[in-house]
């Protein structure tokens, strides 16, 4: 059938397929007229657009709800079972076609019940629909001795640093441009690329530590991280720098200052500066101490190349 149809006691038992091009309508037959061997149609939607199934004369259609329905609308590829009772009603079963649930239906097989409300940054993502937003701090700056306010300005400084002594020695002036290869770490190399200050005095031994005035010292490192070769290098770099006087690289944490790795988040494929080292903190130094300063070797994954760090340490006399 491709037409509106009213059915008759004929059609039934029948299986009828439905092939209109744009909907239409089918009228069951009234129930008194069909036989008792014949109360069923089987109607299937093979068309296009929608298809109304209608009831006439005093008959009605129950699809299970708590009232009789107008009329069953079936979509192309569904079908239905229209069984026919004594009372002039046609039980319609119905078969639906699946749908797929969306989260913004307000009716029908694709709405979703009892959905919870998320908050709209649930489903947007958005930073701006975000309640409650945490405070961020500002981002961290450098200390300058020059401010006199602010997060750059340093607190309880000294009035004056007169009569203070050290030493300097550059990094990524040594041999090779790392120092003295001892295996698994570089020791810095005081027999070059140093400068003294105040007066300073200090001895270079023969196991590659130096010798220095006893007191307290600040140890201050500031330097770049370098790879030499592009390759594959944990990040951050997982290098240690130890200043330690009394036991040999990298020393114990009662006489060093040191700085660990962090932990590494990830590998990246990468040539040049990988980031920072920065290190300070007390070292006191006894009589007799010999003091050793040094860091980890860090090879790439590919090239076997070693890392090598580019600035300057100081070693300052500061009582």
């Amino acid at each position: 059938m491709s037409d509106d149809t009213t059915l008759d006691a004929s059609h039934a038992g029948m299986a009828i397929q439905w092939a209109g091009a744009d909907g239409g309508a089918i009228t069951l037959a009234p129930t008194a007229t069909l036989p008792l061997n014949a109360v069923a149609f089987l109607i299937y939607h093979h068309g296009a657009g929608a298809l109304n199934l209608l009831a006439q004369g005093g008959d009605f259609l129950w699809t299970g709800g708590p009232a009789a329905a107008p009329s069953v609308v079936l979509q192309p590829g569904e079908f239905a079972w229209c069984l026919s009772r004594v009372n002039g009603e046609y039980d319609v079963l119905v078969t639906r076609l699946p749908v797929n649930a969306d989260w913004d239906a307000g009716s029908g097989a694709a709405q979703i019940l009892n959905r919870p409300d998320f908050a709209a940054v649930a489903t947007s993502g958005k930073y701006s629909d975000l309640s409650g937003k945490p405070t961020i701090p500002a981002a961290q700056v450098n200390a300058d001795w020059n401010a006199t306010s602010g997060v750059a300005q340093i607190l309880n400084k000294p009035s004056s640093l007169g009569g203070l002594s050290g030493v300097h020695i550059e990094l990524g002036y040594q041999p090779n441009d790392r120092g003295i290869d001892k295996g698994d770490h570089y020791e810095l190399d005081f027999t070059m690329a140093t400068n003294t200050f105040g007066g300073f005095q200090f001895t270079v031994n023969s196991d590659n530590s130096i010798s220095v005035p006893t007191g307290m010292y600040l140890v201050d490192a500031d330097a770049e991280i370098n790879a030499p070769v592009e390759d594959d290098w944990q990040i951050p770099a997982q290098m240690t720098f130890s200043v330690c006087n009394g036991y040999g690289y990298p020393g114990v944490y009662q006489q060093a200052v040191r700085r660990f790795p962090d932990l590494p988040l990830g590998t990246q494929k990468k040539g040049g500066t990988l980031g920072s080292l920065i290190l300070a903190g007390p070292l006191w130094i006894s009589a007799g101490d010999h003091v050793w300063a040094g860091f980890t070797k860090v090879l790439g994954a590919n090239t076997q190349t070693p890392l090598m760090i580019r600035g300057r340490l100081s070693l300052t006399k500061v009582a």
